[in-house]
């Protein structure tokens, strides 16, 4: 699970160094899931959670756990809703589809500056994580 914390803060400067030098290892670790990111976004207009969890490589559910937490989706009528200031801000779109048996369903899918917004805010979380306050 990436939203939990997992190590104590550094008590020497020694381990104070050694801690920074493993986060700058990791963001350099991390570099190549970014630009992927990037050209996963350049790609195309939408993308659904699934797909963007993948490619942030978080566990769906607890993506979707995380975004009902942070109040940045809700549940309406049991399906994923965008909260509104989120919408306004373009990044998400709600599509509304008709199947071949004529029934509408409605889908929730992130917008490129959505999916821009939310790997950084995923980077966020699991700094905080990382590097307890």
């Amino acid at each position: 699970m990436p939203f939990q914390p997992a190590t104590p803060l550094p008590r020497t400067l020694s381990e104070a160094l050694r801690f920074a030098a493993d986060l700058q290892d990791k963001i350099e670790a991390s570099r190549p899931a970014v630009e992927f990111v990037a050209k996963f976004v350049e790609a195309s207009a939408t993308q659904p959670l699934r797909a963007v969890a993948k490619v942030l490589k978080v566990n769906e559910r607890d993506f979707v756990a995380k975004l009902i937490e942070e109040g940045i989706l809700y549940r309406l009528a049991g399906k994923l809703t965008p909260a509104s200031q989120r919408m306004d801000a373009g990044r998400f779109e709600v599509k509304e589809i008709v199947t071949k048996d004529g029934f509408a369903t409605v889908h929730m899918r992130f917008t490129t500056l959505g999916v821009e917004w939310i790997a950084r805010k995923v980077v966020e979380w699991n700094q905080k994580a990382v590097v307890p306050a």
